[in-house]
């Protein structure tokens, strides 16, 4: 099965500024990008490198004043379900392994200093104040959050909204 994705980022800036922009997909045996581009106006050079996690990141000058940067892109994919383990249960921070702490540090991609106060975790169960619900500790919360999420980035809900789900 073949999707299309891309994205458009229009910046103003007064001095030239160095920027990485991590917005291609990850290309696996699971996925591969079949095609893609580049748009920018004013024109830019890329320096293209692959991160820590196997990402492509692009290294770029943004110059003083308006600019306009977008990618699109063709990827093949398999059209089969992501797995899932429902019966999945959730760890205390103390019992996690070493090799997965990495992923509970701060990020530039999800901002947990703003997102702190959304949510909290009470004895056995999830508990957040944005989607007002209380569910078990585990994979379920877990979704729950991913869903409310993906449907703010999508535009369907403003963040912090009361919803049902």
């Amino acid at each position: 099965m073949q999707i299309r994705v891309g994205c458009e980022f229009r910046y103003e800036s007064t001095w030239p500024t160095p920027a990485v922009m991590q917005v291609q997909p990850h290309q696996d045996a699971e996925q591969r990008v079949l095609h893609e581009a580049w748009q920018f106006n004013p024109p830019l050079d890329l320096h293209a490198y692959t991160d820590l996690y196997g990402n492509t990141c692009q290294r770029v000058l943004i110059p003083p004043g308006g600019q306009v940067l977008s990618y699109d892109a063709t990827i093949e994919v398999s059209g089969l379900a992501d797995e899932v383990a429902p019966g999945a249960v959730q760890l205390s921070v103390e019992d996690l392994p070493d090799d997965v702490l990495h992923y509970t540090l701060p990020s530039r991609f999800c901002l947990s200093d703003v997102l702190s106060d959304k949510a909290c975790i009470l004895p056995g169960t999830q508990y957040s104040r944005s989607l007002c619900v209380r569910l078990p500790a585990g994979y379920r919360s877990s979704a729950t959050g991913c869903s409310y999420g993906f449907l703010c980035l999508d535009g369907g809900i403003p963040f912090g909204a009361l919803v049902d789900l």
